[in-house]
């Protein structure tokens, strides 16, 4: 049978309404231990993930370190727990009995399983992402992250500096007079091919129609750039009924190429970079 623990921080005493901030789970034997910011790997705490959680921070950094310790090194913090393993009641009991008014360790219950028993390590990672922290969904891909998986797969070496640039500056003509932009990226191959990224939102056709048009002006303008050296990369997910024709204001002034799906984009930025 597994019990656990769960670590508290009560910011305001008055009010005392505790936030889990860990958990340690434990049969008798083995106690393993996952605290709020911690890296599973490392055990390192960041900081900056729980700066909204707790305000003590470095308080909470001093306890997650105490406890490990107990759990690790029973004795060292308390000679009468030589002998005994991390999971033993004893230790675990030492540890109930030493918290502090904002953080403490308190019983959490018994895990009683209706088949098969899991490992100490599942059932670690199952309440602490019940009772502590729910996964993180991952951030989908930006534009940016697209441009460059698309760039990488077509054969452009980002890392090479001599070859390739962000934000490289152009020169535009504008009612007589020169003015300087950057760009989203230079790719060198024979000469400079310049590229910019649309950014358009599909939860404002305004925002994507502004975009649409600066786009559009900067080609335009970019007088010393042959058409074919000019690329717009954009996301195609990005675009919405009414906004999709945008793609008209500024196909005559350059290449355009959707990159929502990095593998389908490789083949035409090889061909318009001249790379094939």
């Amino acid at each position: 049978m597994i019990r656990y623990l769960l670590a508290r921080y009560t910011d305001d005493l008055t009010r005392n309404e505790p936030t889990n901030v860990g958990v340690i789970v434990y049969d008798g034997t083995r106690a393993l231990a996952r605290f709020d910011g911690e890296d599973p790997a490392t055990q390192n705490i960041d900081l900056r993930r729980i700066r909204h959680r707790i305000t003590g921070s470095q308080t909470y950094r001093s306890w997650v370190a105490y406890w490990r310790r107990a759990l690790t090194e029973p004795a060292v913090v308390d000679p009468r727990l030589a002998g005994a393993s991390p999971g033993d009641p004893t230790v675990i009991e030492f540890l109930t009995s030493v918290g502090g008014d904002e953080f403490s360790l308190v019983p959490g219950g018994e895990i009683v399983f209706d088949a098969d028993e899991r490992s100490l390590e599942a059932t670690l990672r199952d309440l602490y992402e019940r009772v502590v922290r729910a996964p993180e969904v991952d951030a989908p891909a930006s534009l940016r992250d697209k441009s460059e998986h698309a760039l990488r797969l077509a054969g452009v070496a980002l890392e090479d500096a001599h070859r390739f640039r962000k934000q490289p500056t152009i020169t535009l003509s504008v009612e007589s007079q020169k003015r300087q932009q950057e760009v989203s990226f230079g790719v060198l191959n024979g000469h400079w091919h310049y590229l910019q990224e649309a950014s358009f939102d599909p939860r404002s056709p305004r925002n994507s129609n502004k975009e649409a048009h600066h786009v559009a002006f900067v080609f335009e303008h970019a007088y010393e750039i042959n058409r074919d050296d000019r690329v717009v990369l954009y996301d195609e997910t990005d675009l919405v009924d009414t906004t999709r024709g945008l793609l008209g204001l500024i196909s005559p002034f350059a290449e355009v190429v959707d990159v929502s799906a990095p593998e389908s984009a490789a083949e035409p930025l090889r061909r318009v970079l001249a790379l094939a």
